[in-house]
């Protein structure tokens, strides 16, 4: 997949099927969207466009903007992974966010030659969004290209979404949230020091330091596969504030199994798999040294489950 970082950047002379979204997540509603747009494309012969933004528009537009649940980097892998021909990442600022769909087609279409233009079927662009279906499909029998919608993709009669996904998360409901994703959920990062309690009481972990507003599981302690340099390591990870220490802020720290390594400064990514228990507070040292065993033993039997 060919990524490039502006419109003007784009292959010239070049027809496309396009479609353009925010797709945090990457989720199996936006999956969908882009089977469709192979499809479509394979049927007119033409190359197939995604354009993105980052930031998120929401970032922009919200005051309140809610968390992600990819990295960029993480939407450019998993659109490269369906077969998107080319992938074209929009910077999104005041400019704009102040466009009207009208000139963002305009801009769009002076670099891309769209003969196709795919959406899915709750998307509004443009200032205020009031770049709706009505007006997405005026504009294009307008300009003589193809304009069409896609069909909300739909689990438990409910469309999936960004938002559906990051309420089950936000419940602990990874199940329901693989569902929607078509994967586990994950969370990328750099490993940052802590108060190293954890290697005190002979669980050292590595505390994940986040570079952006992350959706995060429910607190708890889960069963989790932990990334570090294309290796794969079963995890016990903590999601919390600790509250047998009066912890100021809520973090992550995975507990890597059969692992002692320092890996302070090296990025990792946790796939979360599985909810053992909700965050407690405890009396002292020994009776979390003692659950936490419990924890990484229950691990380890979810893991040997997985292989047999």
């Amino acid at each position: 997949m060919r990524v490039v970082r502006s419109l003007g950047s784009i292959t010239p002379e070049t027809p496309f099927a396009a479609t353009i979204g925010a797709f945090d997540g990457v989720h199996l509603g936006h999956q969908s969207l882009f089977e469709q747009l192979r499809r479509q494309a394979a049927e007119r012969q033409v190359q197939t466009l995604a354009i993105t933004f980052d930031p998120d528009p929401a970032e922009v537009v919200s005051p309140n903007p809610p968390p992600y649940l990819t990295s960029l980097q993480q939407r450019i892998e998993l659109i490269d992974e369906i077969g998107v021909d080319e992938l074209c990442i929009v910077h999104f600022d005041e400019t704009v966010r102040t466009m009207t769909a009208e000139d963002f087609l305009d801009h769009v279409r002076a670099h891309a030659d769209v003969v196709e233009l795919l959406v899915g079927h709750d998307f509004a662009m443009g200032h205020d969004r009031q770049g709706t279906r009505a007006v997405l499909e005026a504009y294009a029998q307008l300009h003589s290209f193809a304009c069409a919608i896609a069909d909300a993709f739909l689990i438990d009669d409910e469309p999936v979404s960004a938002s559906r996904v990051r309420t089950l998360m936000s419940s602990g409901d990874l199940p329901s949230a693989a569902r929607l994703l078509g994967r586990f959920p994950a969370i990328s990062g750099i490993v940052v020091e802590g108060d190293k309690r954890g290697r005190q009481i002979g669980f050292p972990t590595a505390n994940l330091g986040l570079d952006q507003r992350w959706a995060v599981p429910a607190d708890g302690v889960y069963v989790a596969n932990t990334y570090l340099d294309s290796r794969r390591w079963h995890s016990v990870v903590n999601v919390g504030m600790r509250p047998t220490f009066n912890s100021p802020q809520r973090t992550i720290e995975s507990h890597i199994l059969d692992f002692s390594d320092e890996i302070y400064g090296q990025p990792i990514t946790v796939e979360f798999l599985h909810r053992l228990r909700g965050e407690q507070k405890f009396s002292g040292i020994e009776a979390i040294r003692e659950q936490i065993g419990k924890d990484a033993q229950a691990a380890r039997e979810h893991f040997a489950r997985l292989s047999s």
